[in-house]
């Protein structure tokens, strides 16, 4: 029994040390003024990024999954290398983004278009994508359209597309659109206390998240009226986001990822 105590409060003292590291990281980054928050123009308003370190050294477009935003890198960027720049994104529709425009249903493609949009407007030609969740997921199917941008895909927790049979894709549709509508009678979101919404943040997602994570992702995730919070994400992102492809045309993107890399790196092999 001893010997289990002993083991536990060693490990919650390495984590406090963890802990107490990451913190004097992050005090540091933000003491230097390492990163700028700024805004990139699009035609359906705008999309809030936050880069870290000197925009001119290596690029690294870094995505959040879904109903997250870029707060969810807040504790991890300051701990990775700093020859590097990250560019953070908020999503449309996420964090301090604009949505995309109102009553339409969202579509996967739309997404490639607004990160190829905003890579057009930095003059990028060659890039590394680091996703979490459904940015991953976006990061696989933007190297299959765009493999001569990419220079490294890096996949957090990256989700795998869901593939909806050809002969499903009617009834999928419909579906879809019969919720779409209900939410479109229902879109002002309700409000809550912060300790409720935090509370909800934190717990009622796929995975539970710390309070120290929320706190960063809540930054970005509500807004305040009278003491009371709200959601700003889109509404119609509870719906999911899924590209409308069968197994076959999946498998064909993801061999087109391959393809495309093998000939850009094959030096390597050498």
């Amino acid at each position: 029994m001893n010997s289990e105590i002993e083991h536990t409060e060693s490990a919650d003292n390495d984590s406090n040390l963890e802990e107490k590291y990451v913190q004097a990281r992050i005090a540091n980054c933000k003491a230097s003024k390492c990163f700028v928050d700024y805004t990139i123009p699009v035609p359906w308003g705008h999309i809030a990024v936050k880069g870290w370190n000197d925009p001119n050294s290596v690029p690294i477009l870094v995505l959040h999954g879904i109903l997250d935003n870029c707060g969810s890198f807040n504790r991890l960027i300051p701990l990775l290398p700093t020859s590097h720049y990250y560019l953070c994104v908020d999503l449309p529709g996420h964090g301090l983004s604009s949505h995309f425009p109102p009553g339409i249903p969202l579509d996967f493609l739309d997404y490639i278009d607004a990160v190829h949009r905003i890579v057009g407007h930095l003059g990028w030609t060659k890039f590394t994508w680091m996703g979490h969740s459904f940015g991953g997921q976006l990061g696989v199917m933007f190297a299959s359209i765009y493999p001569e941008l990419i220079e490294k895909l890096i996949l957090i927790d990256a989700i795998s597309s869901v593939d909806v049979p050809t002969r499903q894709i009617g009834s999928y549709l419909r579906v879809y659109h019969e919720m779409l509508s209900k939410l479109d009678t229902h879109n002002s979101p309700p409000s809550y206390t912060y300790h409720d919404i935090l509370d909800r943040l934190i717990n009622k997602r796929m995975d539970k998240i710390s309070s120290i994570a929320g706190k960063e992702l809540l930054e970005r995730s509500v807004a305040e009226t009278s003491d009371r919070f709200s959601y700003v994400a889109d509404q119609r992102l509870k719906l999911m986001v899924y590209p409308l492809f069968d197994m076959d045309q999946l498998l064909a993107m993801f061999d087109n990822i391959r393809y495309s890399l093998h000939l850009s790196d094959k030096r390597i092999f050498h």
